[in-house]
């Protein structure tokens, strides 16, 4: 993959996971379902040459997050851009108003409800969600990193989709995740991830790729009456 651009769709798929970086109507397939591919191998493949495709994304997506321990249960609704080589606008629309917004250089995050603004470096942030998510949040050779850190395997397939296990090979965490990844274009367009504490299932609509975004999407002034504090 070109080093040079950051993965699109490892971000799409860092989006569907990590919740506020937690991909149809609108989406112009210009083919039908590609099915030729059969193989683990030759899926990742795909994905890899896919992402050499994209220079931009935008969609809307809908995150139901439950936590078994108390019983507690939450839908996200927003809308996510990406544009390389390392720009990133997530958007919560419901239940609140939520701003998450990188160049790649510094990170944003807003509370409208609570009027409050953490900022940081986007390394800092990429090295902590490391720590859990091995692989995900790599911005190089993400089909690489996913190989190291993951065993991946086929789960099933269909004239419009593919669904692949993820279960880290590291004993230190404990989730697992399944990725429904489209047979159209190679695109992810569902994550489920499952752990004692959380499950996250992610679908991902309305996609529209390599359309022109403005770069002011990526940028972030603070209301001046915010309370304006680093990310822990």
């Amino acid at each position: 993959m070109n080093t040079r651009k950051r993965s699109l769709i490892h971000k799409c798929i860092m989006v569907c996971i990590a919740g506020m970086l937690v991909a149809a109507a609108g989406w112009a397939v210009e083919k039908g379902p590609n099915n030729s591919v059969d193989t683990v191998d030759e899926l990742l493949a795909a994905i890899d040459k896919a992402d050499e495709e994209l220079d931009s994304v935008r969609f809307s997506f809908t995150q139901k997050i439950e936590i078994p321990y108390s019983g507690e249960d939450q839908t996200i609704e927003g809308m996510a851009y990406f544009k390389k080589p390392a720009n990133i606008r997530v958007e919560h629309r419901k239940p609140e108003k939520n701003l998450f917004v990188s160049d790649g250089t510094d990170v944003w995050y807003y509370s409208q409800e609570l009027n409050q603004v953490m900022h940081g470096p986007w390394k800092d942030l990429e090295n902590s969600a490391q720590d859990y998510f091995r692989g995900i949040f790599n911005i190089n050779n993400y089909v690489n990193q996913l190989e190291e850190y993951y065993h991946i395997s086929l789960l099933d397939k269909t004239d419009s989709s593919y669904r692949l296990s993820l279960v880290p090979k590291s004993d230190a965490v404990s989730y697992s995740m399944s990725m429904v990844i489209s047979a159209v274009d190679y695109f992810p367009i569902q994550t489920v991830l499952e752990s004692e504490a959380v499950h996250i299932e992610t679908t991902i609509r309305s996609i529209r790729k390599n359309i022109s975004i403005d770069d002011d999407r990526f940028t972030f002034t603070p209301p001046a009456d915010a309370l304006v504090m680093p990310f822990p």
